[in-house]
């Protein structure tokens, strides 16, 4: 692995923050329901899923806040989701990106539902791989 310490060795003096990764999120809506699924973050590109939604999106840090954007899509109508009634909905939030760590293990986004702004949602990210 004397490549990926070379990488992080390089990073941690430039500052980088290493996101890139494969996620178990949490979510939690203001209405006490949870949901979990995996997400990756890859080059700028949100990509992952749940028994019942698939999500798609985008993400960026600047100035050590993570700002992520992401569309929901239910396609399989089987399962009741988080989100609603909704097949498909957008989701926005930020996130602290801690500043003592290069890789990053866990965080939390903060955020809302852009078709309902009352519903807020809080996202816990835990790094699996």
């Amino acid at each position: 692995m004397i490549g990926w310490v070379s990488w992080a060795s390089w990073a941690l003096k430039r500052g980088s923050k290493m996101i890139k990764a494969m996620y178990r999120v949490e979510f939690i809506s203001n209405n006490g329901e949870n949901r979990y699924g995996v997400v990756v973050f890859e080059m700028g590109r949100i990509l992952g899923g749940d028994g019942a939604c698939v999500y798609v999106g985008t993400y960026e840090i600047e100035n050590g806040l993570l700002k992520v954007n992401v569309k929901v899509t239910n396609d399989c109508k089987a399962i009741n989701s988080i989100f609603g009634e909704m097949s498909i909905c957008h989701l926005n939030g930020e996130a602290k990106v801690p500043n003592d760590e290069v890789l990053i293990k866990e965080f939390t986004v903060h955020g809302t539902m852009i078709e309902n702004p009352a519903r807020k949602m809080a996202v816990k990210f835990t790094r699996r791989a």
